[in-house]
């Protein structure tokens, strides 16, 4: 190698190993991953809990689980693209049905300090229903919609230390739990403890 020539290659191996990274993390999209479980906990016409219980709504729990990444925008500001899991259960004198709640959600996330950050979004939910009693006046009076279908939902809620989460799913229509002639828009409400990784 000559002498003249050994400075600048140095140089240019330097250079190189610092443009490197540099180009690959402003290439990246995604900055982090997410994943969770937990207790889902639903409101609507058939849940069985006429007084709105807090402890009857958690005893009724079912599985809630989500899996999802994010992109950090700036400042506090994130958006992320998740997809949630939640089981509800709807009964009556009529009915008896299991609803699989499956949501791909858009969401945006605002963390103000390190320990709480808060989260809203949008996402169109696919529900699958299967009922082990059905009456034929129940379908014929809205009780139950069997099959699936399709509700746009709004998720909210708090996120804590990025590892726990409060929120509540919103519904635009009343076929959460298979019932379309319900008073009040179905609601659904997780307790979840999460893991969020780089």
């Amino acid at each position: 190698m000559n002498v003249r020539t050994a400075p600048l290659l140095a140089l240019l191996s330097t250079l190189l190993l610092v443009s490197v990274p540099r180009a690959s993390a402003q290439a990246r999209l995604v900055d982090g991953f997410s994943f969770g479980v937990g207790v889902g906990l639903y409101a609507g016409d058939l849940d069985g809990n006429p007084s709105s219980s807090l402890p009857t709504f958690v005893g009724s729990g079912h599985l809630s689980a989500y899996a999802g990444i994010d992109r950090h925008l700036g400042g506090p500001v994130a958006m992320g693209l998740e997809v949630h899991y939640n089981r509800l259960r709807g009964t009556s004198e009529f009915v008896d049905g299991a609803h699989n709640v499956i949501s791909g959600d858009l969401i945006a996330r605002v963390t103000p300090t390190s320990f709480v950050g808060f989260f809203l979004g949008v996402g169109p939910s696919l529900i699958v229903s299967q009922y082990s009693r059905l009456s034929p006046a129940a379908v014929l009076d809205g009780e139950a919609t069997e099959g699936s279908k399709f509700a746009l939902t709004i998720p909210i809620g708090v996120i804590i230390q990025e590892n726990v989460r409060l929120g509540l799913r919103f519904s635009a229509s009343d076929l959460l739990d298979g019932k379309d002639s319900g008073s009040n828009n179905d609601v659904l409400g997780a307790i979840m403890i999460g893991y969020r990784f780089k």
